[in-house]
């Protein structure tokens, strides 16, 4: 387990894919190519909500990474310049500790 604060690097590197730099840190400012929103996140895909997700995923070094749809908070993050603590407020309960468990294929099927 882990506190959301421990995400802020990955998510760092998660918005340099589309930064014109890779010299920045969690808080300085950077460059989003595209609005990034987590708008309709309870009824369809959301990119801001896959990044996070991805970078849960990637920060445990896991095959799947899932996310209820009612832990994010409706947010539009407009292209151009953003940080990192923007994106976690589409987070609404950063305060929990993220949880992480061994399924089988098949259990997640059975879920």
């Amino acid at each position: 387990m882990w506190k959301w604060r421990n995400l802020i690097a990955l998510l760092t590197v998660c918005i340099l894919i589309t930064s014109a730099s890779a010299s920045h840190v969690a808080d300085d400012p950077v460059t989003l190519e595209s609005e990034l929103s987590t708008r309709n996140v309870r009824s369809e895909e959301s990119d801001l909500a896959d990044i996070i997700v991805d970078a849960i995923r990637d920060l445990d070094k896991s095959d799947a990474a899932l996310m209820h749809a009612s832990a994010f908070v409706e947010t539009n993050i407009p292209r151009g310049p953003s940080t990192v603590e923007a994106l976690l407020k589409a987070v609404q309960y950063r305060e929990d500790l993220v949880v992480v468990v061994n399924l089988t294929g098949e259990q997640i099927r059975k879920a």
